[in-house]
């Protein structure tokens, strides 16, 4: 069995040894038991057997300390297999902005980075990945035929979208074709089409009602330091819930979920999605 052991640290004070860890603040007033922490400390994924040999070698009861790290620190089993080979994450961003150096300091599972492409349909032929395609010029027809293209080529895939959205940067709740959620296009096209019949205050919708027709890309302004880090963020997050072995727990609701990053409030809100009767996804399913 593998565990996975999240980050803590170790507080030497000249009375009191104390660990932080997620599940709070504990004093270690054994040596041998600090001396165990302090090599554990290294260790992200450990299995359980060497776990107990760390403790063993320092001279503890290795049942009995391993008892009182579990309430201590935060450590749990790494799943046997996790469902997504990798993540791949294709781009339109600015080299400038780094963010393939961003993503890749903070995730530690299989990651590719390339630009939007047709040739994503052939990179995710028969895998099992978790798709992003993130753009600042949203190009409705483009993106569109990239997207349905990878779900006909890899049903096992999931894939989200990420795109400016006025003042907020949306990411997309992750499309599994066969589970058959609410797709990016379900929310999409359904802007559309109400702007068809009743044009509404949303300006972003009227611009990409007006830009789909004339078959051109929505245009948008570069993001700063502190919007384009909320969105590097809330990508990471998203990722991590998906393909990190020690993330929180998944449930629906917080998986099958549109997530929005409010550039006027700088915060980030989940809203659930729904399925449009004519998107194409249905006929997918079909």
């Amino acid at each position: 069995m593998m565990l996975n052991i999240q980050s803590y640290e170790i507080l030497n004070f000249h009375n009191d040894n104390l660990v932080v860890s997620r599940k709070g603040v504990s004093k270690i007033s054994s040596p041998s038991l600090l001396a165990a922490l302090t090599q554990l400390k290294s260790y992200k994924n450990i299995s359980k057997s060497e776990f107990l040999d760390v403790l063993s070698e320092h001279g503890l009861n290795p049942e009995a300390a391993y008892g009182f790290l579990e309430k201590a620190l935060s450590i749990k089993e790494v799943p046997g297999e996790i469902y997504f080979e990798k993540t791949i994450v294709a781009h339109d961003w600015d080299k400038t902005t780094g963010l393939e150096a961003l993503l890749r300091s903070e995730i530690d599972t299989p990651l590719e980075v390339s630009d939007i492409s047709d040739s994503l349909k052939n990179i995710v032929l028969g895998k099992k990945c978790y798709i992003l395609i993130v753009c600042m010029s949203y190009d409705y027809d483009f993106i569109k035929k990239i997207y349905f293209d990878i779900v006909s080529a890899a049903p096992d895939c999931a894939i989200s979208v990420c795109y400016r959205s006025g003042n907020s940067f949306c990411i997309s709740q992750p499309y599994l074709p066969k589970v058959g959620n609410p797709c990016h296009f379900c929310s999409i096209d359904r802007l559309i089409n109400y702007e068809e019949y009743h044009s509404g205050r949303n300006t972003w919708s009227r611009l990409l009602h007006f830009c789909k027709n004339k078959h051109i890309a929505v245009p948008a302004d570069s993001l700063n330091i502190l919007p384009r880090s909320l969105v590097v963020g809330a990508i990471v997050k998203k990722i991590k819930l998906l393909t990190h072995p020690g993330s929180e727990y998944r449930y629906q609701d917080n998986v099958l979920q549109d997530s929005y990053i409010d550039f006027n409030e700088n915060f980030v809100r989940d809203v659930s999605a729904s399925h449009w009767n004519m998107c194409d996804c249905s006929r997918v399913q079909g």
